[in-house]
């Protein structure tokens, strides 16, 4: 049903968004790095400790980053709250939704996708049908037909690195998620697009 719905919605329409937690185990290494035929050193883990982070962003099928936001978690994970003041970010920069007009006259960029977590609940749903905004949920454990979601791992990556040349981002994760996103390229967000295209062809095909 999820891959019929994407068929009638043109990809331009759709803007992919997820969530991603960081901490000290994200943020570090667990294993390190040497030159060829080099003996190296054996270190214990990682003694720092980093605030857990949760950080949502929205892209679009242009590659861009629509809406990027951090937030230090205290007690467990992301609130409903901070889901619906993501989307009161977002929302200014997403196309304009006409209800009745045929989906090729659709402004780009107008259907917010995202998946089943547990901060996604009917408060959220009823905020974006108040401010006139299309959604697709997807279906449950389907990461490949979320194009964000390699993405999302990619900026992990790019945290360890960046924060293993410069030690002190580890005190501001804020600082070093937002350093991180930059080295997501256009290019990159793109590809993503394209594979879930291919899958949800193939769903289809069966």
């Amino acid at each position: 049903a999820h891959a019929v719905a994407r068929r009638r919605i043109p990809r331009r329409c759709i803007v992919s968004v997820d969530e991603t937690h960081t901490d000290g185990g994200d943020v570090f290494r667990r294993y390190g790095r040497a030159l060829a035929h080099e003996r190296t050193r054996e270190r214990g883990r990682d003694p720092r400790t980093v605030p857990r982070t949760s950080t949502t962003m929205a892209v679009s099928a242009d590659g861009r980053i629509l809406g990027f936001q951090s937030v230090i978690v205290r007690d467990g994970g992301l609130k409903a709250a901070d889901w619906r003041l993501f989307l009161q970010l977002l929302i200014p920069k997403l196309g304009v939704y006409v209800p009745g007009h045929p989906w090729h006259l659709q402004a780009s960029n107008c259907v917010v996708m995202f998946e089943n977590a547990p901060i996604h609940t009917m408060g959220g749903d009823t905020f974006l049908a108040n401010k006139g905004v299309p959604f697709l949920r997807l279906p449950a454990y389907s990461p490949d037909l979320q194009p964000i979601a390699g993405r999302l791992n990619h900026l992990k990556v790019m945290i360890r690195n960046l924060v293993c040349v410069q030690l002190d981002l580890s005190d501001n994760p804020h600082l070093s998620l937002a350093r991180a996103a930059k080295y997501i390229t256009r290019r990159q967000v793109i590809g993503q697009f394209d594979r879930v295209d291919k899958v949800s062809d193939a769903v289809l095909s069966q």
